[in-house]
């Protein structure tokens, strides 16, 4: 699948107990994508109404660092967006 030009140099760290791994865009598309309904609220309190999103699960990217254990939380930090750190549990 191509990607647009602004996604080529993207990539997504995934850090565990035992140690990390860096996935590419390339690596990300090869996994299976699952679509879902979903709203958002923004931090300021908007709230966005359900649309349809696409995307593959956390479970399959924490997955590559180490098998998931219920006893343990995760913690999700989007990224760094204009200097808006976005975060999500």
């Amino acid at each position: 699948m191509e990607q647009p030009a602004a996604a080529a140099g993207i990539t997504l760290e995934i850090t565990g107990i035992e140690g990390g791994k860096t996935l590419s865009m390339d690596d990300i598309l090869k996994f299976p994508a699952v679509e879902g309904q979903a709203g958002i609220k923004s931090s300021t309190g908007k709230i966005t109404p359900p649309a349809l999103y696409k995307g593959v699960l956390l479970s399959d990217l924490i997955s590559q660092v180490q098998p998931l254990d219920s006893s343990l939380a995760v913690q999700v930090v989007f990224g760094v967006l204009r200097g808006i750190l976005m975060r999500g549990r």
